[in-house]
């Protein structure tokens, strides 16, 4: 509970030290981002923007195995979207069966 409430002051201390333009001036920076990123990523298929978009909501390292539970799909499928999204620089690859959004998105 207490590490809860020090996240919750951590929130709280950012949203009082910007203003409420600040603030939807970042979001809607973050989301014409977002789909300027998304159009680039259709151009590789669906599967492809489907795991695009599980790692971009998440934030996170995953599994192949993981991403295919996710985006339900099956494991070859997903693996050739990871290549195709790694060759177009959106995703990198941090271990043998570990991927995550590049430094570039």
């Amino acid at each position: 509970m207490k590490a809860n409430d020090e996240h919750i002051d951590e929130v709280l201390k950012v949203l009082r030290s910007h203003s409420a333009f600040e603030l939807a001036e970042h979001y809607l920076f973050d989301l014409e981002r977002f789909c300027s990123l998304l159009l680039e990523v259709l151009n590789l298929g669906t599967l492809a923007t489907k795991v695009f978009i599980t790692l971009y909501q998440n934030r996170r390292e995953f599994t192949t195995t993981e991403l295919t539970r996710m985006v339900e799909d099956h494991r070859p499928n997903v693996y050739v979207a990871l290549c195709r999204l790694q060759e177009k620089n959106y995703v990198e690859r941090v271990s043998r069966n570990k991927w995550r959004l590049s430094e570039r998105v």
